[in-house]
């Protein structure tokens, strides 16, 4: 049956109960605005769909370091630590790293390189995960660290 037909059959069946308990018929409609937005979708996706392009690039996105499966689970969860950090039930970027065989600061370089640096080359503003630190805090931990001479030998 399709939509039009439905339709009559609704319209149809509410005037028969309009005239047997003595009310007015208000218009009705089974159309929500949700349909017209599907619809509208569906009709500029084209015949593959723009949700199938969106999955194979990040798929890709995912494989871009390699099809070792350790490579890409630390692109994966690199990129749910400065997306969604809910996901990761709470892990520090140390733990991801112990689970990975690494360290916090190669989790951090990672999200750095695969979101962060992305972001901003794209020209986004607010370009940085919630747990880094600001373009001026790096700075000025830099520059405190040059006067370091912790490490040096004698």
């Amino acid at each position: 049956m399709s939509t039009a037909q439905h339709a009559r059959r609704i319209r149809a069946s509410l005037a028969q109960r309009a005239a047997k308990h003595g009310y007015t018929q208000e218009a009705t409609t089974t159309r929500t605005p949700l349909d017209a937005l599907l619809e509208a979708e569906e009709a500029a996706a084209g015949p593959e769909g723009d949700r199938a392009d969106v999955l194979k690039q990040m798929m890709h996105y995912f494989y871009a370091d390699g099809k070792h499966p350790g490579s890409v689970l630390r692109r994966v969860f690199g990129l749910a630590k400065a997306i969604a950090p809910e996901l990761l039930g709470g892990m520090t970027l140390a733990e991801l790293g112990l689970m990975f065989g690494e360290t916090r600061a190669a989790q951090q370089w990672r999200i750095k390189k695969i979101f962060s640096d992305y972001q901003k080359g794209a020209g986004a503003k607010g370009f940085k995960a919630r747990f880094q630190r600001s373009e001026a805090a790096s700075a000025a931990a830099a520059r405190a660290q040059r006067g370091n001479q912790n490490r040096r030998k004698k």
